[in-house]
């Protein structure tokens, strides 16, 4: 009789799990809708940020002889929107991934409008001011933040929750670079660490449809333009092992450089103060060192247009290096809003440069520059964040360079473990603990 009762409810038990999975998986689909839509606007809104500045300091005479207006302007974006992330949402500054990771280990809390509305506006300001931080944190944080609120308006269970938000980060990352497989193994990898097909069906559907709204809105094609990606021959592997190493060398003195210019900075001073201070240098940096600000698109644009093997110097490329690495440093220790995914890919770029350009001194037979900046990129990559194979797919797809995939896996592999080798915590645990021992500090203070 017992077993008649279950075996009647069976069938109904079924079916109403069977119309939970299809209105979360509609929700999911929702969420990546206007996660593109969101991810286009901000866009469009640093793009006009960047023009106002660019015709305000045209229209007396050029940059170079507007040293001053470029730093009141930058100054001004920095100050703002220190102030703005202090007052309104400061879990809103910085790149935005490692809050997101600490929601969905219920670390913190995520006020999604409050996030939205400094990111959105805040991350814009700066990154138009052409501040050395990148687009694709922020728009990972946006994501999340509204998968967020609509899992609470669409009264998402709490078990469900933390699959739309992780569906909503993927979603941004896929938005921001075109690049759909790698915002799912983005994920997979670095948010969810667990497969299930909740989480696959949510992953994928969110995916898929931000970069659809993307590719219908500004067309298809890959986001980082760049000829010259032949298939390296066999004996090219000695100097690709080479340029890997020294590539994730510079991951893990990116990461080390970067979590000690976050705590060096006394919480003495006010986001607003960093913001300024900062964003004055940025527009010394505009005025009279404009390669510094450079995104990844114009570093191939100025290397490899010419024989840079024989036109640019050791010197030269070294301190681009090191001096985008300390304007970087500089400019996410503010605390406004601002990712390091497109400063890391340019450092990476430079660094497979230089290490082409040593290596040229040798009998050793060599890739082309640009696939040797593509490996480079995905070791650098590698061995800050710790997630090969979302940089592997990320830069195939960025590129189109889906031939490279064998050099490229080789090259996060070397990443991968020489991080490992040397116990290195990926870039985004790190910050994440040093976020976490900062609020304590600010509760105690409080208390």
């Amino acid at each position: 009789m017992r077993m008649q009762k279950y075996q009647d409810l069976g069938p109904f038990t079924t079916n109403k799990l069977s119309s939970l999975r299809k209105h979360h998986l509609l929700v999911a689909s929702g969420i990546g809708l206007g996660v593109g839509l969101v991810a286009i606007c901000f866009e469009w809104f640093s793009l006009l940020v960047s023009h106002i500045q660019r015709d305000l300091a045209q229209s007396l005479g050029g940059t170079n002889d507007n040293l001053g207006l470029l730093v009141l302007l930058c100054a001004g974006a920095g100050g703002l929107v220190g102030a703005l992330t202090q007052c309104v949402a400061p879990e809103a500054g910085g790149s935005g991934i490692p809050h997101v990771k600490a929601v969905l280990a219920h670390m913190q809390p995520l006020r999604g409008l409050r996030v939205m509305l400094v990111k959105f506006f805040g991350g814009a300001v700066v990154i138009g001011s052409k501040f050395s931080l990148g687009r694709e944190g922020p728009t990972v944080h946006l994501g999340a933040s509204l998968a967020g609120e609509v899992a609470k308006c669409a009264k998402v269970p709490p078990h469900l929750r933390d699959h739309l938000i992780a569906c909503g980060a993927g979603a941004g990352l896929a938005a921001a670079f075109n690049a759909p497989l790698a915002g799912f193994l983005f994920v997979i990898e670095e948010l969810r660490r667990e497969v299930n097909s909740m989480t696959l069906g949510m992953a994928l559907l969110g995916t898929v449809l931000a970069d659809a709204v993307v590719q219908l809105s500004v067309g298809a094609g890959p986001t980082l333009r760049i000829a010259g990606m032949s298939l390296p021959a066999l004996e090219t592997v000695p100097a690709i092992l080479i340029i890997s190493a020294a590539a994730a060398l510079g991951g893990l003195l990116f990461n080390k450089t970067l979590v000690g210019g976050v705590t060096g900075v006394p919480s003495r001073f006010p986001l607003w103060a960093r913001g300024l201070v900062v964003g004055g240098l940025v527009g010394i940096c505009i005025s009279k060192v404009p390669h510094l600000v450079l995104d990844a698109q114009g570093v191939f644009d100025l290397v490899c247009t010419e024989d840079t093997l024989a036109t640019t110097s050791l010197f030269m490329l070294g301190g681009l290096f090191m001096a985008k690495m300390l304007l970087t440093v500089a400019c996410y220790a503010t605390g406004v809003p601002g990712g390091i995914f497109a400063p890391m890919l340019v450092q990476g770029a430079v660094v497979g440069f230089l290490t082409t350009k040593i290596l040229a001194l040798s009998p050793l037979a060599l890739p082309t520059l640009e696939v040797s900046a593509l490996i480079a990129m995905t070791a650098f990559f590698t061995a800050s964040v710790r997630a090969p194979f979302t940089g592997v797919v990320l830069l195939a797809e960025m590129t189109g360079g889906f031939s490279l995939l064998l050099p490229l896996m080789v090259a996060a592999l070397i990443g991968y473990f020489i991080a490992e080798l040397l116990r290195a915590k990926p870039i985004y645990e790190r910050l994440l603990a040093v976020s976490s021992v900062q609020q304590v500090r600010g509760e105690r203070k409080s208390s």
